[in-house]
């Protein structure tokens, strides 16, 4: 009886060892797995605090190179440089409201890294009215928010023409439209789209990056175009004049 006593208890603490063992095996297992959750955690927090501190010194480098710019031109050719470089984006597109609101004027365009010749595209992306068939460009303009837009289906580009000429001139494979707001109104429209070259369209991450960008030249766009707008006046004075 005392044997069999003994053997008995010898049995449950073997067992109750095993599974004390077993649980401190799988503690052991949990908790490293905990730390290597952790650890990628932070890692990913760390990327991301870096990445915003990088991206705000581009947007404050090119701010104060903007700032200094005097001419439409000259801004665009850093957004253009800005844009190629963060994104790796093919072609961008500037279109200013014209002082009585009723058209959105074709300014500036880059593609592929160099600047469109305006006289060479259609009339009808140069000067494109703030109408309903202006399709994309007025539903941006109108609802006043940033547009993602991937390859236009040709049923569509029938029956905006606006937006077809501008495929057919650029090669437009995918687009993202975003105003260019001073004090609550748009000045503007600042384009960036990819051709079959790149065939690359922008993450979430990039297309918030970009509105930043947009939201940092808007105020220098304005101030350029005022200026442009004073000169114009001046010369039909003295035109008039003479």
């Amino acid at each position: 009886g005392l044997f069999f006593f003994f053997f008995a208890q010898s049995a449950v603490l073997s067992r109750r060892f095993a599974e004390a063992f077993n649980d401190v095996e799988d503690l052991s297992v949990n908790l490293e797995r905990k730390v290597e959750s952790r650890t990628r955690d932070l890692e990913l927090a760390l990327n991301e605090v870096e990445q915003t501190s990088e991206e705000s010194r581009i947007l404050a480098d090119l701010a104060r190179r903007a700032n200094e710019a005097r001419t439409i031109d000259e801004i665009m050719e850093h957004v253009a440089a800005t844009i190629r470089e963060q994104f790796n984006a093919d072609g961008l597109s500037l279109l200013v409201v014209d002082s009585g609101a009723k058209n959105l004027m074709l300014r500036v365009g880059y593609i592929h890294g160099q600047p469109m010749k305006l006289k060479e595209m259609p009339d009808i992306i140069k000067k494109i009215p703030i109408a309903r068939e202006s399709g994309t460009y007025y539903r941006t303009y109108a609802k006043q928010r940033p547009m993602r837009i991937d390859r236009l289906p040709p049923a569509y580009l029938a029956q905006f023409p606006v937006d077809a000429a501008f495929v057919e001139f650029s090669g437009l494979e995918w687009a993202v439209e975003l105003p260019l707001m001073v004090e609550e109104r748009v000045i503007g429209l600042l384009g960036i789209f990819g051709t079959a070259r790149s065939r690359r369209k922008l993450t979430q991450k990039e297309m918030a990056f970009a509105e930043r960008i947009a939201a940092q030249v808007a105020g220098a766009v304005r101030a350029a175009e005022l200026l442009n707008e004073a000169a114009r006046a001046r010369a039909e004075s003295d035109r008039l004049l003479v």
